[in-house]
């Protein structure tokens, strides 16, 4: 089982440089040995923060504190190894 939490602040609005920046932050919560994928957009950063657990992210084992950055990934692949899992997952322009 796994939930990504969707609310009001999921969503983020920066201007920068005279540009509008969107960027979606999700909290993710995935119960013990289950998975998850989540699409993203097309030519997009992402950065993967576990807050617990131990989370395997496109194989690679991610620990409580870990942070991953990946560039132009279209899925995550995300699977709690052992016990429940919660992190963060920025969806970030390039």
């Amino acid at each position: 089982m796994f939930f990504f939490k969707a609310s009001l602040a999921e969503v983020f609005l920066f201007y920068e440089d005279n540009f509008l920046l969107l960027v979606r932050i999700y909290q993710l919560l995935l119960a013990a040995n289950s998975t998850a994928q989540l699409p993203l957009a097309a030519r997009r950063k992402s950065y993967v923060h576990v807050i617990a657990g131990q989370l395997t992210l496109e194989g690679h084992e991610l620990n409580a504190g870990d942070v991953a950055m990946l560039d132009d990934v279209a899925l995550l692949d995300l699977i709690a190894q052992g016990e429940a899992v919660s992190a963060l997952v920025f969806d970030l322009p390039e």
